[in-house]
């Protein structure tokens, strides 16, 4: 993680650190969870875990959704419907379909951020 947190990974902290709140967590817990949101927002670092659902962007950037144990998807949040979770599901794992979820607790349970593009390495031309 950058020395200083950007205003973005400052935010994702605090709604971390707010969605925990409802929880039973303790406070050692409830900062981890925040810590883990700051670095997934840290666009120089990937997540390595899945972070509550409650903290995740809700401006309409694509990420990964996963409910429960079950699959997992490319989604976005779009405000002001019923079903705010539109994603791409692939329950038979032929057939590609727009689905959409609440967003309650019948909804995706947890999210991560894309993986960033892979970048090619300097000098290496790609066939």
């Amino acid at each position: 993680m950058r020395n200083e947190p950007t205003s973005a990974m400052i935010d994702a902290g605090i709604r971390a650190f707010k969605g925990a709140c409802g929880g039973f967590a303790s406070l050692g817990e409830k900062l981890r969870i925040a810590y883990r949101a700051m670095r997934a927002a840290d666009v120089t670092e990937p997540a390595y875990s899945w972070l509550p659902i409650a903290t995740a962007p809700r401006n309409g950037k694509n990420i990964l959704i996963r409910f429960g144990s079950d699959g997992v998807s490319q989604a976005k949040y779009v405000p002001g419907t019923p079903y705010p979770w539109k994603f791409i599901d692939t329950n038979d794992g032929i057939t590609w379909l727009v689905n959409h979820a609440v967003d309650t607790e019948y909804g995706p349970t947890h999210w991560m951020p894309l993986p960033s593009a892979h970048q090619p390495e300097p000098g290496v031309r790609n066939a």
